[in-house]
């Protein structure tokens, strides 16, 4: 068979099944109804249709019970998604992957939940992106939980932020609203966070805990059996 030209449709495909690798902070629950025109070869497929996401949940993030859009796919443009709700969307573009490298396939991606709003993009290994009022449950961070109290919650405000994917390093600003771990709350958060090495510090950092002001510093180690925080809280307004 050295080409095709087929009308396909898949009803009912589990996301949670999908053929390829997925990392392991994310987790995908829901179903993908997909139709329309495949074309190319085995070796380079060509795939362009619509598509309808049912009951789409990304870690804990439920979106609109249907998303419904387009998808395509070819081996030199990647992967395209743009599916939307009555108050969700997303908006994924996925570079094409060389096959036999470790090289990470360019990303663009807008999430719009509920009025928060995520948006990123990759230059080789380097992801610059912001966020607006997006939730951190939604990070699924830490994977395991912290020390058995949970993981983190609040939602989430970056003017900037960027990713070396390929080190996992993460610096940027955040502003973050009813911040806490597990069933711990400690109001708003905000300052500059650095992530490399499984090491994360907070600079310049300003908590707001009731009418209270502190200054805080701190860092978190997350490459033992449990995490190790640090921190210095220094009164600015209040008790």
């Amino acid at each position: 068979l050295d080409s095709f030209d087929l009308n396909v449709a898949a009803d009912d495909y589990a996301l949670a099944e999908l053929p390829f690798d997925i990392p392991d902070i994310i987790t995908l629950a829901g179903t993908g109804d997909v139709g329309g025109r495949l074309t190319g070869s085995p070796s380079a497929p060509i795939f362009a249709g619509n598509v309808q996401l049912s009951d789409l949940v990304v870690n804990s993030l439920a979106f609109n019970p249907f998303l419904a859009g387009t998808v395509a796919y070819s081996p030199t443009a990647g992967l395209a998604l743009d599916v939307e709700g009555d108050t969700d969307n997303i908006d994924l573009k996925v570079g094409p992957i060389v096959a036999d490298s470790d090289a990470i396939p360019a990303l663009d991606f807008t999430v719009g939940w509920r009025g928060a709003i995520a948006q990123g993009q990759t230059q080789g290994d380097i992801l610059t992106g912001s966020a607006s009022n997006f939730p951190l449950a939604a990070l699924n961070f830490p994977a395991g939980g912290a020390a058995d109290i949970g993981q983190l919650r609040g939602t989430l405000s970056s003017n900037r932020f960027t990713a070396d994917l390929a080190n996992q390093t993460l610096n940027g600003d955040v502003d973050i609203e009813q911040l806490g771990v597990g069933y711990i709350g400690a109001g708003r958060l905000t300052g500059q966070i650095n992530y490399a090495n499984s090491f994360a510090t907070l600079a310049n950092g300003n908590l707001v805990v009731n009418e209270n002001l502190y200054t805080l510093v701190g860092s978190l180690a997350l490459d033992g059996p449990a995490p190790v925080y640090s921190a210095s809280l220094t009164t600015q307004k209040g008790n």
